[in-house]
């Protein structure tokens, strides 16, 4: 929230995936949409940064997001399937537009900085590295069965791999709060325990860093497997070939609006054999894909610091509206 007087503020809605349906009973949907409503209650103009919405399984649930969103000034929308799912939903075509992610634009930190971090966990340049984020059980969100499958599909996968190409593999933690459900710590050393390698060519990086660090971090990586979303962002965006395990639509959406779809596996779809060709496929081409990447992205960062730009323009509209 942001005011120069008590009577100029106007409320932002940050980035993220807040309106989809989880568990039995869609918590903390309800919560979520009072903190948006609040907002019009008192007549504050509402800019919602670029967020990904859905999916929602439930009828009320999209009578209530579509009345909240209807009632915003701007809507940023960071991935292809929450463009259409607006479309779904009806939302004024000239309030909604896509913005590719602000993590693209987030400053890494230097790249010295980041060796010497992973230095401690056996970091050795010119060592061809292999970086993972692995996401953690997350409750009732996610189905527990497919999370198990990944799990022994993931290790299983990435065991033959790095035997087969003798590179370093090191877990990241992109999540390691608030709750013991969502630490993907947890998820780390429980596929470390799965895998048929040498330990010495397992590294687990499990001190929370910081998010320039990681990204800096992930820019050292040969190849990175991103089950986190932001984690395969920060490392697309430092050039990093990057194959993504998606669990909700948002992944793909958000390489959908990149023409990158060919690198995420759905985790519905998961198992060793397309893990493991998808992982080649990624390292027979890195060197291509890390190319196209980093020509892609000074384009993708630009746009992300046109965020303030839209949202500036718009609120002196409105301030000087009858």
């Amino acid at each position: 929230m942001s005011s120069a007087a008590p009577a100029n503020i106007w409320v932002a809605a940050v980035p993220g995936n807040q309106f989809v349906s989880t568990g039995r009973f869609s918590w903390p949907f309800p919560l979520t949409a009072l903190s948006i409503e609040l907002a019009h209650w008192f007549h504050k103009p509402v800019y919602i940064l670029p967020q990904s919405i859905g999916p929602l399984k439930r009828s009320w649930e999209r009578v209530v997001l579509r009345s909240l969103y209807r009632r915003a000034r701007l809507i940023l929308l960071r991935d292809h399937q929450s463009m259409q799912f607006a479309r779904q939903l009806h939302l004024p075509p000239d309030k909604v537009q896509y913005m590719a992610d602000p993590a693209f634009g987030l400053a890494p930190e230097a790249r010295a900085a980041a060796v010497q971090a992973l230095q401690a966990y056996g970091f050795v340049e010119g060592e061809p590295s292999l970086g993972i984020t692995v996401i953690s059980r997350m409750g009732h969100s996610l189905n527990q069965d497919e999370i198990s499958s990944y799990y022994t599909n993931l290790a299983a996968a990435i065991s033959d791999f790095i035997q087969q190409h003798h590179v370093h593999l090191f877990f990241f933690s992109q999540v390691v709060g608030p709750t013991a459900i969502e630490d993907d710590r947890q998820a780390n050393h429980l596929i470390q325990e799965k895998l048929r390698a040498a330990s010495s060519q397992v590294s687990l990086v499990d001190q929370p860093l910081p998010p320039a660090m990681l990204k800096a971090c992930y820019g050292l990586m040969d190849l990175f497997v991103a089950s986190r979303l932001h984690s395969g962002i920060f490392s697309m965006a430092m050039g990093t070939p990057t194959v993504f395990i998606g669990y909700l639509h948002k992944t793909r959406g958000m390489l959908e609006a990149l023409g990158l779809e060919r690198w995420v596996i759905d985790l519905k779809d998961q198992n060793e054999a397309r893990i493991r060709r998808k992982l080649e496929e990624a390292w027979t081409e890195r060197a291509p894909l890390s190319t196209t990447l980093k020509g892609m992205m000074p384009g993708v960062i630009a746009m992300t610091q046109q965020i303030p730009v839209l949202i500036r323009a718009d609120y002196e509209k409105y301030l000087h509206q009858d």
